[in-house]
């Protein structure tokens, strides 16, 4: 069991196996903090949705990825906040008949985004799917509102700063698909943000939706 210190709950109304029913959420551990999304996420779904900030298990800062990188390299730090959250809150919402879904949605930062070019890492490149990705196209300049229709990109053997969105999406995808047995966080599309470099935007954004009706 993980020591998760001091947690944040709260009580949200959601669609459980038999009708809408409350329970209980946890938004905040050590691990990870839940941030409710005011908005619409996915054209035509209804319901709750927060973004879910994994914090490194060592010093508990939001975990990023590294200029160029679309690899988180530290997996024992990430897999351990990771764990938390699917235990504590994913799977604690499927055991009790809750519809939840996860998205997941990179960005880049404006670092070299003229002239980065990069090999794709072999670890993870067109055997695991990371040259033809396929996601959800965003329907707002602010990659905020998404369609639910596929779309699928495609990336030859070396990658720009504008791919680094979706093939950080595709990791973190790729990633838990791997761990948690019938897991697979949809790709929302990203984009390249702010107008200076900015490490805080080196991020995948991690998102859970939960099929839900309010308070």
């Amino acid at each position: 069991m993980f020591d998760q210190g001091k947690k944040k709950e709260e009580t949200i109304a959601v669609e459980g196996e038999f009708g809408p029913v409350k329970i209980k959420i946890i938004k905040k551990t050590k691990y990870s903090e839940l941030e409710e999304v005011d908005q619409e996420l996915v054209k035509g779904k209804k319901g709750k949705c927060f973004i879910v900030n994994l914090k490194s298990a060592y010093d508990e800062e939001v975990i990023l990825f590294k200029a160029g990188e679309y690899v988180i390299n530290d997996s024992i730090s990430f897999a351990i906040s990771l764990d938390d959250f699917m235990a504590n809150v994913y799977f604690d919402l499927k055991d009790k008949g809750v519809n939840c879904q996860l998205y997941v949605k990179g960005s880049a930062d404006i670092s070299g985004h003229t002239t980065f070019r990069k090999k794709i890492d072999e670890r993870y490149g067109s055997k695991e799917g990371f040259t033809k990705i396929e996601y959800l196209k965003a329907l707002d300049k602010e990659y905020n509102f998404f369609t639910n229709e596929v779309q699928i990109k495609s990336i030859g053997g070396k990658y720009s700063n504008s791919d680094l969105p979706l093939l950080r999406g595709k990791f973190i995808q790729y990633w838990m698909k791997q761990k948690f047995d019938g897991v697979t966080p949809i790709i929302l599309e990203g984009g390249v943000e702010g107008k200076t470099p900015n490490p805080s935007l080196r991020n995948a954004y991690l998102y859970l939706f939960v099929e839900s009706k309010n308070s």
